[in-house]
Formats: C-alpha cells, structure tokens, sequence
C-alpha cells in the first residue's frame, strides 16, 4: 500500500462520536487491531490519535489529554502511591495553614507507628494490618495517628474507592472509651482555691520566708535552708496544713535537690549558701509560671516564652517611663532579705503603675519528641491580649461573688488601711495599690499577682544592670545558664516577626520543668491540702494535676465569678464564646439557673 492510499483509508474508515462530540472512536480491523480515538488537543488545537487494548482504555486516555478527570482512567494509566508517598502529599498540601511544629509532630507519630507500612501502595494496604499499630502510646497519640491515616486514605480514594474513615477507625485506641476526656471539663478535674494558692504560699516559702504568712520568730538557715520553726508534728492535724504549707516543701523532696560541689570549690559553705539563694529564686519563678496558669489561663508553652515586653505591649517612650519608675520599687522580699535603697529606690510608690493585667500572648515554645525546641505562635496560630486578675480567688470563698465583693469584706473584716487600694470606688482598678497593700491582701488570703510580676521583673532588673534595652528582651522564666554554642537551642519559623536575642539564659524546656520541678511541688501541695484529681485525668503514671490545670482553674473560677463570658474566651484564646461555656458549663453559678 502506498502512502498516498492510507489517509484515504483512515478517512474512510467508519467512526463513532464520543465525549460529547469531542472525539471520534474507531474499531480495531485487521489493518488496524487496537481501538482508537481521535481528538483535537486543547492546547495545541492539533489532532491526536490514541489507541489502547479497549475501549475503555482509549477512551479514558482522551479524557485526560482534554483535561476531564475520570478515577477509572486514574487507577489505570497510574501508580498508586505508597503511604509514604501520600503522607508526604498531605502535609506538603496543608504546611501553609499550619503552625511549624505540627508537621513535626504527624513526622514523629508516622514513624514511629507507619513507618513499617511506609512502602507499601495504598492499594495492598487492608484494615487488619492497622488494627493494633497504634496500642503502645496514649490514647491521645494514637488519635494523631487516626487523624494522619485518615488524611492519607481520604486523599488516595481515587484508587482503593473506600473512604478514610474506614481506615482511621480500624487503628484501635488503647483503654476504655472512658478514658476520652469529655468535652464539657468536669469538676474533678479542676484544682480548688485551696490548692491553687497553697502552690504559690509552698513555693514562695521554700528556702525562704514567706514575706506575708511566715511563722512568727521562723529563720531559715543560709546553708540548708531549713526553717527554724520546721516541726513533723504540724502535719498530724489537718487543720494545720495551710501552716505546713508555709514551711515550704521537705528538703529531701526531688524538686529542691542540691547539685554535688566539685572537689576543687574551698569554700563549700558559700557555695551551699549560694545554692539556697538559687533554689528560691527558683521556686518563687515554679510559682510565678503557675500564677500566670492560674491568673491569666496561659498555657505552659506561653508562659515559657514570655518576654518583658509582653507585659507592657505596644512598648513606647510612656512604657519605658513607667516601667524604669515601677523598677525602683524594691520587693517586701528583698527588704526582708536586708536590702539597703540605693538612688532613687523608695518603698511605698504605686506597685507596677499603669499595668492593668495585659498579657501579649504571641509566642510559645514547645518541645517535640526529636530534634531541638520550636518557637511558633500560639496555638491555632491566635495571638490574643490575655487579661490577668488582680488576686488569685481566696481559698476562704466558695460564693460566685465578684472579686470586688470579696475585697471589701475582707477589707472590714479585718479593718485594713491602704496606701493607694480602694475596692469601694468601683472606678478605680483594683491593680492600683502598693507592695504594703498587696502584702496586707495576701495575709487575707488574696494572692497579689501584680507582687509576684514585680517582685522577678527586679530580679531580672538588677540583673540587666538596670539597661532597659536589655531588660524588654529578657526571658520572664530563663534557664539559669546561656544557651552554648552559637545561640539559642530552638528553631523558629523562617519568617518571623518579632525578636530572636535573648540576652541571658536559654528558653526552658516545660516538659523539664514539670519533672524537675512542677510535679513534686503540685503533688506535695495536693497530698498537704488532700486535693487530687479525678481517677482518669491522665495517662501514664501522672495522677496529681499540671499546669494545664491551673489553665481549667482560670476559665472555671472567671466564669463561677461572673466575668463576662466574651472576655473569658477572648483572654482564653478559644475559638469562640460558646466554646468556652460548652467546657466550663459546669462552673456556671447556680443562681444563674434558678437553683438558689
């Protein structure tokens, strides 16, 4: 056959319409033994002939070069990915919606429970084989790896036609179902005030004198620093235990563990005496970060990254006024401790003039399970203004008055006279008083947050050299030592916007802090004040509470006291108002229903 013969051929060869008028399928013949289809390209506006065993194939291959999408076609003419590659899809797909660290966190659960899985195509894998993946973590992390399957299948479903979901719920959860934490948080779980502010009293009398509950005539001795009035037989009346809090914690307890002293040191009793100093500050930082849990709802990973300047936001001329004239007011604690006034220094001035409580929550510090610690914005990416309270709920009330309320009837109770406080004018703020005031409060049972701010800002002041360039950038709750090497062992977002120095210490690792420190000090305050949590609150070997707790404690205890629900969420950083009444239902005052 010449070439002049074949078009003419091909031109007389019988054809049918097909996808819509938009190309032209023959039949094999002998000449011609594969179905054909012949369209116009889309792009080029050439036409283009293909062929394929049936007709179904070549049909579908013209689908795609004029850009329909058909899964039969798909599941074809392609390779179905392994979950490796799928996983690898997904989170490509969605890191621009998501904080830095998540990312690591579904890498860290995918290979440590898919990993074996990992190259095998989605289409071998069955349900069976995800079944008992996941039995070895908490029920918590095996819902990670529920939500990372589920994403893996739901968008490979063009090729084993089942939805994700089928697979996510055959990666069976460790427990019972009962060990789901319901949405509404219950009462159990919730510290009441007594322990709350028997954390702070504890910690802020361990290796020191509690500079408003002391016993009268205690002394701690510079070396060991154990109390003078120190006496085991305190603990035999339970009556007594807001008094054994005030002898601080056992000095055998973990959490206040001396380090060994080199051979080398000669003069080891300056260098215990230096390590009582340094384990009072550090206790008084474990209740500082707790207040802000309590005080202000933060989260531990927002607390641990908070700035000087996150306190006074936006920071102007005015701020760095008032910041330098609220800085040379010294504590009650370092005048107990026998600190001499230098310069311009005076007791008895307004204790943090113009504060109001703001916090500017726009950063947090996490430590994943690999890798070094990440800095990101807060969680759901919110930066919020959370709005602290004046005082911790006294542990006296159990009433869903407000603070204001309470203040006063402690206020004739006792029959106080103030420097500057005033809770009878409802138009002044009740952060406006001096450190005498705040003392006098806290003797009452009012935990002066604004005190125990003011109280580490001068620690940190002094230790600045009084510069407030390198004040506004200092860590609120540094490591006691600079990071080594070339900075900070942390990795933050490739853009981001706000200061990266830090001018002493490190930023702390929480989960350090919590075994280190937190946890010995909330279970000793809880087997004193005989306040634990409900059986289930958390896995592992954990059953005291954390510093999420002091979190539920805040969004309760506002809420139990009448602070306007908006604000609550606002402060809290939840995604709205009826999210926060869903969780804290339960602490709603119960004249609200009608019930008294």
């Amino acid at each position: 056959m010449s070439k002049e013969e074949t078009p003419k051929k091909r031109r007389g060869r019988a054809g049918k319409s097909v996808l819509g008028g938009r190309g032209t399928l023959y039949s094999p013949t002998e000449a011609k033994p594969r179905w054909q289809c012949a369209i116009q390209d889309p792009v080029t506006l050439k036409r283009r002939i293909f062929s394929a065993k049936t007709q179904d194939d070549v049909i579908a291959k013209a689908r795609h070069a004029l850009g329909d999408w058909d899964p039969a076609e798909q599941t074809r003419v392609e390779r179905p990915p392994t979950l490796q590659e799928a996983f690898d899809a997904w989170l490509t797909d969605n890191l621009s919606s998501w904080s830095d660290r998540t990312p690591q966190v579904y890498r860290s659960r995918f290979k440590s429970h898919l990993s074996h899985l990992a190259d095998t195509p989605v289409t071998q894998v069955s349900t069976s084989d995800l079944k008992g993946i996941a039995l070895d973590t908490s029920r918590e992390q095996a819902r990670r790896v529920r939500t990372i399957v589920r994403a893996i299948f739901d968008s490979t479903e063009r090729w084993h036609s089942r939805p994700g979901s089928v697979y996510a719920d055959a990666v069976l959860l460790p427990d019972s179902r009962s060990a789901d934490a319901p949405l509404t948080v219950q009462s159990t779980q919730i510290p009441n005030n007594d322990w709350i502010n028997g954390v702070v009293d504890c910690a802020w009398s361990t290796f020191q004198v509690h500079p408003a509950k002391s016993f009268k005539g205690d002394t701690i001795d510079p070396v060991t620093g154990e109390h003078s009035k120190w006496d085991e037989a305190i603990f035999t009346d339970p009556l007594l235990h807001q008094h054994a809090l005030m002898l601080g914690m056992p000095i055998d307890n973990p959490a206040v563990k001396r380090r060994g002293i080199p051979r080398h040191y000669n003069n080891v009793e300056q260098r215990q005496r230096d390590q009582t100093q340094e384990l009072a500050s550090r206790m008084r930082q474990i209740a500082l970060a707790h207040t802000l849990g309590a005080g202000a709802g933060l989260r531990v990973g927002e607390v641990y990254a908070l700035r000087v300047w996150h306190l006074f936001h936006p920071w102007t001329n005015n701020t760095s006024r008032l910041v330098d004239l609220a800085m040379h007011e010294p504590s009650p604690r370092e005048i107990m401790e026998g600190y001499e006034l230098e310069g311009t220094e005076d007791m008895g001035g307004l204790l943090m003039p113009g504060w109001t409580g703001k916090i500017e929550v726009c950063e947090q510090i996490s430590a994943p399970s690999t890798g070094p610690q990440q800095i990101s914005l807060p969680k759901m990416g919110k930066i919020r203004q959370a709005l602290a309270l004046p005082f911790l709920y006294p542990a006296w009330d159990s009433s869903s008055r407000p603070l204001r309320e309470l203040l006063i009837e402690a206020t004739k109770r006792h029959e106080y006279t103030y420097d500057y406080f005033n809770p009878y004018d409802g138009n002044q703020p009740l952060w406006k008083m001096s450190a005498y005031d705040a003392v006098l409060l806290w003797k009452a049972g009012f935990t002066p947050v604004s005190l125990l701010i003011h109280d580490r800002l001068r620690e940190l002041w002094l230790q600045s050299g009084r510069n407030l360039k390198v004040f506004k950038n200092m860590l609120l709750l540094p490591t006691r030592n600079p990071a080594r090497g070339d900075g900070p062992s942390v990795r933050w977002p490739s853009r981001w916007p706000y200061p990266k120095e830090i001018p002493f210490g490190n930023y702390q690792n929480p989960k350090n802090i919590a075994h280190r420190f937190t946890n010995p000090l909330f279970d000793w305050v809880s087997e004193v004040t005989d306040n634990w949590p409900g059986y289930h609150a958390w896995g592992g070997d954990r059953k005291g509470f954390v510093h999420h707790s002091t979190r539920h404690w805040y969004c309760s205890a506002t809420l139990h006291h009448k602070i306007s629900l908006p604000v609550i969420s606002r402060s809290a950083g939840h995604k709205s108002p009826a999210f926060t009444l869903q969780r804290y239902a339960s602490s709603m005052p119960t004249e609200e229903f009608g019930l008294e």
